[in-house]
């Protein structure tokens, strides 16, 4: 349990509270705003589809069609935003993880070193 908590102290002075809250939010709110938007845009063209190609509609103007074609662009840029955006704050994490893991396991070596029963 030593190990842990000192490994958790080391990294908690790595990153700042600002920090950790960036990084909160990008690696988690952030893929699921980006989620829901595509499925509410892919919702919405897939209204403005149906809606275009029903042929009882009469008042089918080129607005449902500048509207599908705004839904498809923001479905385009939501799923282009997961690698400008999260990947590289993906790559951050795991070098914290990383750094994380090699000071709890060099502690938990040297705590082991310090009580291992002398022969």
């Amino acid at each position: 349990m030593w190990a842990i908590h000192s490994a958790l102290i080391e990294t908690r002075q790595m990153m700042s509270i600002p920090e950790f809250i960036s990084c909160i939010i990008v690696l988690y709110i952030q893929p699921i705003l980006c989620l829901f938007g595509i499925l509410f845009n892919s919702g919405c063209l897939v209204v403005f589809i149906m809606v275009w190609s029903n042929k009882d509609y009469y008042r089918k103007t080129a607005m449902i069609l500048y509207f599908g074609a705004m839904s498809l662009c923001n479905i385009v840029q939501l799923l282009l935003s997961f690698f400008v955006i999260i990947l590289p704050a993906f790559e951050q994490a795991i070098k914290l993880v990383k750094k994380f893991l090699v000071l709890f396991f060099s502690s938990l070596t040297i705590q082991n070193f310090q009580t291992r029963p002398k022969l």
